[in-house]
């Protein structure tokens, strides 16, 4: 978890925040693009899925267009209709 301070109120930080970051691609190539090795260990096809705090959707979009249960929730608007 990343922690940070800034003088702004938090909802403008985040809706700056993901304003600035590109969209993540729909299907992620490798096991090494994201942390997923010890998430696969637990999850297989059928399993319900939560994502809290999915932002851009990475890891989101790699289970869902892999046919998986996912639902994703953020509480920033903007990266959720980028999404």
């Amino acid at each position: 978890m990343r922690i940070i301070y800034s003088k702004i109120a938090k909802d403008t930080f985040w809706d700056q925040y993901w304003a600035d970051i590109p969209k993540d691609p729909d299907k992620l190539s490798s096991p090494e693009d994201y942390p997923l090795f010890p998430i696969c260990k637990y999850i297989q096809p059928g399993h319900s899925i939560a994502e809290i705090g999915c932002g851009m959707g990475r890891f989101f979009k790699h289970y869902f267009y892999a046919g998986y249960d996912i639902v994703g929730i953020d509480y920033v608007g903007e990266a959720i209709e980028r999404l």
